[in-house]
């Protein structure tokens, strides 16, 4: 999922999930979200890890609809 954005929003609600993980899971996490926003894929070879990016990767879903709507709306003003 590769787009122009610089960033992306983490949810502190999502974030609970966080408390339930090793430290080496939680910094598997970030790399997949890294990989994620830059358009690749990253093997955390952890079932663990995978199955709690899905949730993260679902918002980041219903985010990025919502950025591409207002960048839209934004441009019809311009």
């Amino acid at each position: 999922m590769q787009n122009k954005r610089k960033s992306f929003v983490l949810h502190f609600d999502s974030l609970d999930v966080i408390e339930e993980l090793t430290d080496e899971q939680v910094g598997k996490l970030l790399k997949k979200m890294r990989s994620y926003h830059n358009g690749n894929t990253y093997n955390s070879n952890d079932k663990i890890v995978d199955i709690v990016f899905i949730q993260f990767k679902n918002q980041f879903d219903r985010d990025m609809e919502k950025y591409k709507t207002y960048a839209i709306e934004i441009e019809k003003m311009a």
